[in-house]
């Protein structure tokens, strides 16, 4: 699966070297194995490095998980980061004309969007809007787990200014590091004015306002567990 992932990331997005982060569970023989693939993988794919984060299956995997991007992403010398969950593809290729206009003009972050780019209403209403400066790249208030590319300086000090809450619960600000960074990015959108929160938090989308998604989600919703379960069987046991 993860062998896909990284092809898929080398055909649509020219990138061929990272670190792959592994939430790596100590009392769980099913993380052993993975971690043995992950090493017999990155040794014919040497532009990789695997970063372990040693863990237990009896700390919530929401702490873990987030320790796990927090370490890795210290570890790293990169001025700008692609932060790639592992279940993810790109749906096409990646125009970096647009990635390098967002970032020149003043974005820290540009998520790659997984569903259509729209305002979404709900307990925490994601707020999408036009920027001046492209039709093909928007503005948003909310932060998501999903394919980003950020500022790794500006990424580190968005997540030590919400980790002060350790994150070990679900619901609607999202799970793992996206709770406490939604929380307090929402918290701040309910008292600042829109400038000033603009200011703080330079996130753009992928696409203008009505664009397609850019990014995958394997098995995407309705039925994605259904899916996921489904290539599971068929990659593993030729079913």
């Amino acid at each position: 699966m993860l062998e896909r992932v990284l092809d898929n990331i080398l055909t649509c997005a020219k990138l061929g070297q990272g670190i792959i982060a592994m939430d790596y569970k100590v009392d769980c023989r099913v993380s052993w194995e993975y971690r043995e693939n992950l090493a017999k993988m990155c040794l014919s794919r040497p532009e990789y490095r695997l970063f372990l984060s040693p863990s237990s299956l009896a700390i919530p995997s929401q702490l873990t998980a987030t320790t796990n991007i927090w370490e890795s992403l210290k570890c790293s010398s990169a001025n700008y980061i692609l932060l790639w969950e592992h279940d993810h593809l790109f749906t096409g290729q990646v125009d970096w004309d647009l990635v390098d206009l967002a970032f020149e003009s003043g974005a820290q972050m540009l998520r790659f969007n997984r569903r259509t780019n729209l305002p979404c209403a709900g307990s925490i209403p994601e707020d999408i809007s036009p920027v001046s400066f492209s039709a093909d790249l928007c503005k948003t208030n909310y932060y998501c787990n999903g394919p980003f590319i950020a500022s790794r300086r500006w990424l580190l000090r968005l997540l030590a200014s919400s980790l002060g809450q350790v994150p070990f619960w679900n619901g609607p600000f999202g799970g793992f590091v996206e709770g406490p960074i939604n929380q307090l990015m929402y918290r701040e959108w309910l008292n600042l004015d829109s400038e000033s929160f603009n200011k703080k938090y330079p996130i753009l989308l992928y696409g203008g306002v009505g664009a397609h998604p850019i990014v995958s989600h394997f098995g995407d919703f309705p039925g994605r567990k259904a899916k996921l379960i489904s290539w599971l069987k068929s990659a593993f046991m030729g079913q």
